[in-house]
């Protein structure tokens, strides 16, 4: 018989099963971290560690770090970054190809991946971009 293992991360539901006769228990799950870097355009850079599943608003908010947001949800733009180096991934919907090609991301939708290195306060240079080319 098998039990099922479920996570008690906080925003993950993953269910296993285990060989086992052991009833359902909860486990956490080991979610990647990775250490994220935020460029101002002032200079100033600050680096902070953000797990897979928090995106990189949640994460640098957590860690003490404070970037320009407002609706936390993607429809304003005021997150709006530059990924300069690292991978991530992004909710495609918010914003179209062209602007994701040019590497910009909401930091409110977009989840790291791996180390990232990150210009923030990228809203204005996001709108010289023409949306749904």
């Amino acid at each position: 018989m098998s039990a099922a293992l479920r996570c008690n991360t906080a925003a993950c539901s993953r269910t296993s099963a285990a060989a086992s006769r052991a009833p359902r228990r909860a486990v956490a799950c080991r979610v990647a971290t990775h250490n994220v870097t935020f460029k101002y355009p002032a200079g100033d850079e600050k680096t902070f560690q953000c797990t897979a599943d928090k995106n990189l608003l949640e994460g640098a908010l957590a860690a003490g770090v404070e970037p320009p947001h407002l609706c936390k949800t993607g429809s304003c733009g005021v997150c709006a970054a530059r990924v300069l180096a690292g991978n991530v991934e992004r909710a495609d919907f918010l914003l179209d190809d062209l602007q994701q090609e040019h590497g910009f991301a909401l930091l409110c939708s977009t989840f790291p991946r791996s180390d990232l290195t990150v210009i923030t306060n990228q809203e204005t240079e996001l709108h010289t971009i023409p949306y749904g080319l």
